[in-house]
């Protein structure tokens, strides 16, 4: 809405001019334009992790690399607005620092970087495990991660039904902090902007890209695995499992948009066991997005229906997202409750002719 009233600006200002509105203090005056401007720019990169991790073929691993990099996105425009000279400059500068404070101490949010389901999955992604030091929080101990893969790998391998023990445990940790973040590295130093005869901004260019998703965003940071970086992390003082070492030393990586499935689909055959492991935490989705258009959508049986809870969930929204891989199966009949069954026989006999 505020992207939308900032584009309609101009023609905003000319009918408050027309109307006079301004004498009667309607009128927005230019630093509310700034800091609406500001605001906008501040909320982008929410806006778009919001968007993405809600999208079908979202990815439990780009949960942490985008969090991390909302710290850092926080920090790059808190100098930007320091920067900026105008009335509008410091209540922009407070937004970024409240923002900032909101983000680092929300307890859910810092649980997650000691939740071995994102911790695990992240490291199981080819575009970030070569990131992962500059992704935790300063301190987390990566050894502990990588033993745990590998001891995961173990117990699928020794597993009668070749499936790992539940990966859905919280690990207790603590608190994820802005100011323990790694040292900038040379790509999260505040960038140069040409400046000019005054020392001032002249053209400053945008940390968001509109064009780019926010994992694209990610590279820029050292957040991101790209073929110029390399995605090999070190192993040496890991040789219980040559599987999981080889993974980690294969230094091929995927595109940001690609999907990370496609990259253990094709290396099936050579980390069978990892590659199993793989799928069970890359495919698990970061919200609840894609269940809850299943049960809206106008053509679901669920949708004017209270939908079942626990495991008959799950098992409904697999057949759903499923099924359309198989057209000649034919849909099982709806069965409906008795109520249903009741109401639908008096409201066929009162309608039955006499």
């Amino acid at each position: 809405m505020l992207e939308r009233l900032l584009a309609l600006q101009p023609a905003v200002q000319e009918y408050v001019g027309k109307r006079r509105m301004g004498e009667a203090g309607l009128a927005l005056s230019a630093t509310q334009w700034t800091l609406m401007r500001s605001l906008v720019e501040l909320l982008q990169p929410f806006e778009m992790a919001v968007r993405e991790a809600s999208a079908a073929d979202a990815s439990l691993s780009q949960v942490l690399p985008q969090v991390r990099y909302l710290h850092i996105f926080l920090q790059q425009i808190r100098l930007r607005f320091e920067s900026q000279a105008g009335e509008g400059a410091g209540s922009a500068v407070r937004l970024a620092e409240s923002l900032a404070l909101q983000l680092s101490s929300e307890p859910r949010l810092s649980e997650m970087f000691h939740r071995q389901e994102y911790v695990l999955a992240t490291l199981l992604d080819p575009r970030f495990k070569g990131r992962m030091d500059a992704i935790l929080p300063l301190g987390s101990d990566l050894d502990h991660w990588k033993q745990l893969l590998v001891r995961k790998v173990k117990e699928l391998l020794a597993s009668p039904t070749g499936c790992p023990s539940s990966p859905w445990i919280a690990q207790p940790g603590k608190a994820f902090c802005v100011d323990a973040a790694p040292q900038p590295r040379e790509a999260e130093t505040e960038p140069h902007w040409d400046r000019g005869p005054s020392g001032k901004s002249s053209t400053v260019p945008p940390l968001i890209q509109k064009e780019k998703t926010l994992t694209e965003h990610l590279e820029s940071v050292g957040l991101l695995a790209s073929e110029g970086r390399g995605a090999s992390l070190p192993t040496e003082s890991h040789s219980a499992c040559v599987m999981v070492e080889r993974y980690l030393r294969d230094n091929q990586t995927i595109g940001a948009r690609e999907d990370p499935l496609g990259y253990w689909e094709k290396r099936h055959w050579l980390w069978p066991a990892l590659a199993k492991l793989a799928m069970l935490y890359l495919s698990c989705p970061p919200s609840g997005a894609f269940s809850e258009r299943i049960f809206t959508a106008p053509d679901s049986p669920f949708s004017e229906r209270r939908p079942p809870q626990g495991e008959s969930t799950e098992r409904l929204v697999f057949l759903r997202a499923n099924l359309g891989a198989f057209p000649d199966y034919p849909p099982p009949p709806l069965i409906c409750s008795e109520n249903d069954s009741a109401g639908s026989s008096s409201g066929e006999e009162g309608t039955r002719p006499a």
